[in-house]
């Protein structure tokens, strides 16, 4: 076996895979070496070198054990039981503060923000409360205080963040199956429909020639030829309708941008003093409009967007902007694109970062 592949079983054996926190929990482990600072400005007896590291190999047992653990009642055992080789080591160390923060950091797992506040309150309480009973010095009780607080605050806001876009990717999939569904559902109406009348028509039109054929073959022809005509043209209305389900329009896009940005605490302005005409120009906006908003959900860290659609002479403008911080942004394949669209007809695209994202997409009309 090599050692690539031992230390990956080890690995699987002490964090769970699912986890999604990588190695992370081994580079928090740097944090022990505060445990052995003491150990620089004065020699230790043996009896303390022997407390600090069994108290350490008992923390670490206890440390792996906890991120495997889901229940609130076993995870408030792992801080209580660090809290006590924390205060067993403290009387021969005073570096074994690091113990009472890492209780507090496992703090998010016992609950909602509150509970979890709740549990570092009391275990800063009882740091105070057992430095003072046991005469701890200053620089063990407050830094302990201080950084039991500030890690645990940061942690516990740091899950209700990873939730919060949990939820968030959830409601915008479920969203997207609703809309996606709707859309089905509109695009089944409209073909049966289309095709149902069509049908009819045909139908009443092929009995006709056939009573014709042998009376008037020129009124029979003149029948199928326009049986043809309906024939070809319900295919062209039957192709529309699929694309019109992949491809959406200016206004549905646009519809879109917001449900995507409040969905992102993203502010949205808008202004459409434009009516946006049909055929290219609808699909070289719409497709500007897309680049745009993925371009601010990858690229920008933005909490407001504007959105302009104008006339200006022959040509409409649309106008997109952010107060995000975005020094520079390749052009890709997507932007790209609408550039070619703009071009091709004659119209322009600029991009600027001066005061954040901001384009600029000029066609005429």
């Amino acid at each position: 076996m090599s050692s690539q592949s031992m230390w990956l079983k080890i690995h699987h054996k002490l964090l769970p895979q699912d986890s999604g926190q990588g190695y992370l929990p081994y580079v928090l482990l740097v944090y022990m070496w505060f445990l052995f600072i003491p150990f620089f400005f004065y020699a230790p007896p043996l009896s303390t070198w022997l407390i600090t590291l069994i108290g350490a190999g008992c923390f670490l047992v206890i440390y792996f054990w906890t991120h495997w653990q889901h229940d609130v009642r076993r995870n408030l055992l792992s801080i209580m039981l660090i809290c006590v080789i924390g205060s067993v080591v403290a009387l021969e160390n005073t570096g074994a503060s690091v113990f009472f923060v890492y209780a507090s950091a496992f703090a998010f797992k016992v609950g909602p923000p509150k509970t979890a506040m709740l549990v570092i309150g009391v275990i800063v309480s009882y740091v105070g409360g057992y430095a003072y009973l046991n005469s701890l010095s200053w620089y063990f009780t407050y830094p302990t205080m201080f950084f039991s607080t500030v890690i645990g605050g940061i942690n516990i806001y740091q899950t209700e963040i990873n939730r919060k876009n949990r939820l968030l990717k959830l409601s915008q999939e479920e969203l997207s199956k609703v809309a996606a569904m709707a859309e089905r559902e509109r695009i089944a109406r409209d073909l049966h429909d289309l095709i149902g009348h069509t049908l009819s028509m045909i139908t009443m039109k092929t009995q006709l020639a056939n009573k014709l054929i042998d009376k008037d073959i020129e009124r029979a022809k003149k029948e199928l030829k326009e049986l043809e005509t309906i024939s070809r043209e319900t295919l062209s209305d039957v192709r529309d309708a699929v694309t019109g389900f992949k491809n959406r329009d200016f206004t549905s896009e646009l519809a879109n941008a917001k449900v995507v940005f409040q969905n992102a605490d993203i502010a949205l302005n808008t202004d459409m003093r434009a009516q946006v005409p049909k055929g290219e120009v609808n699909k070289t906006l719409t497709l500007a409009l897309r680049e745009m908003v993925t371009n601010v959900m990858r690229h920008s860290n933005a909490s407001e967007c504007t959105i302009n659609l104008f006339e200006e002479g022959d040509d409409i403008v649309l106008s997109f902007s952010d107060n995000g911080k975005v020094e520079s942004l390749t052009m890709g394949n997507g932007l790209k694109g609408v550039q070619e669209r703009a071009e091709s007809c004659g119209g322009s695209l600029r991009l600027t970062f001066e005061h954040g994202y901001q384009l600029i997409l000029r066609v005429p009309v």
